[in-house]
Order: structure tokens, then C-alpha cells, then sequence
């Protein structure tokens, strides 16, 4: 885990290395939304730009989420 609720964690809540390969950081945010909340475009946009400034770089961000699926995100 990176960081706790409340703290600057730019975008990444977990991270760590894909399949052990050196340099493949992969990091996941998680968003908890009620059943009537979705994740929009400008939510996900956001964090993927806060995830760009997180060390090591990310090779690949995973948002995981209790929203509603929505093909459209």
C-alpha cells in the first residue's frame, strides 16, 4: 500500500512489479462509489494525470472501483 485515506498519494494506492520484470511498475487506485455513482471521464482523466507525476513511473494504471460497469470509461 501507498500511503492511507487523506494523504497525497498521486493517483496510486498499490503498486508494484508486473511479473517481477524490472522497471514494469504497475499501480492501482481504487474508488468507492455508492451504487447510483459512476466513475466519469473527467474523474479518470484526473487521476491518470496524477499517476503520471508518481515514482517509480508507471508502466500501466489500474483504476478498480464499486461503481456501476460502464462500457462507455
Amino acid at each position: 500500500m501507498h500511503g492511507r485515506a487523506g494523504q497525497s498519494q498521486k493517483g496510486v494506492d498499490i503498486f508494484g512489479l508486473r511479473d517481477r520484470q524490472d522497471n514494469h511498475w504497475v499501480g492501482v487506485q481504487c474508488k468507492q462509489k455508492s451504487e447510483s455513482q459512476e466513475v466519469t471521464k473527467a474523474e479518470l482523466q484526473n487521476e491518470v494525470a496524477q499517476a503520471k507525476k508518481f515514482r517509480p513511473p508507471l508502466k500501466e494504471l489500474i483504476l478498480v472501483t464499486t461503481a456501476p460497469d460502464d462500457q462507455k470509461i
